[in-house]
């Protein structure tokens, strides 16, 4: 799949060929909306959305971008992160 960075133009390649459905830009982010109120461009309200590819170096020189941290998310990324750390003590100790 052909990727296209939304502010440069430039080719982004993606790491998942095999997926379509699955954007995996290599040296950029991929950005998903399912539009938002008060938009004139996309706001469709039915489930479709649209996803964007920003290359990275464009984001870098980007100075308005917003960052913020989705609490819940960072509770299950951590939950998830110290089981993973559990097994791998487990099996570290198995291996000793």
């Amino acid at each position: 799949m052909k990727l296209n960075c939304i502010k440069c133009g430039c080719a982004v390649e993606n790491w998942d060929d095999v997926d379509p459905d699955t954007i995996q830009p290599i040296g950029g982010t991929v950005f998903r909306t399912y539009g938002h109120y008060g938009s004139s461009v996309f706001d469709p309200m039915d489930g479709t959305y649209m996803e964007i590819v920003v290359y990275d170096e464009c984001l870098r020189d980007n100075q308005h971008t917003y960052q913020s941290v989705d609490n819940e998310r960072k509770r299950k990324f951590d939950r998830h992160r110290e089981e993973m750390d559990k097994l791998i003590d487990l099996f570290l100790e198995d291996d000793a």
